[in-house]
């Protein structure tokens, strides 16, 4: 029997004014960005706050963006490709890491 296949989320995002297209994959401890170019790790522990912004100047591509504030980092702006619903599951995971490492509240 194979082991259950982690989901996957087709998203857009934005960090250093550059934006990059790819997917994301969510872990216990961390989120893992794959664009062309270039895999970006986030640690949960690393993040100081987790909100879902859809005001205008804060969308990536128009769309409402999970917005990810990490020490010592630009924020990280993140698209779901997927639907808006899916922008909120990814929220929810988001969440739950955050808690998993013990951050008293996220925000998302």
């Amino acid at each position: 029997m194979e082991p259950e296949r982690q989901r996957t989320y087709a998203v857009v995002w934005s960090s250093d004014g550059a934006q990059r297209a790819g997917r994301l994959e969510p872990f216990a401890d961390r989120l893992e960005l794959h664009g062309r170019e270039r895999t970006v790790a986030v640690p949960y522990a690393e993040l100081t706050e987790a909100t879902i912004d859809r005001r205008p100047s804060g969308r990536v591509r128009g769309l409402p963006v999970l917005a990810l504030a990490w020490r010592g980092r630009p924020t990280l702006r993140i698209a779901c490709l997927e639907g808006a619903g899916f922008l909120h599951e990814l929220a929810a995971r988001v969440e739950a890491g955050l808690l998993s490492v013990g951050y008293p509240g996220s925000g998302a």
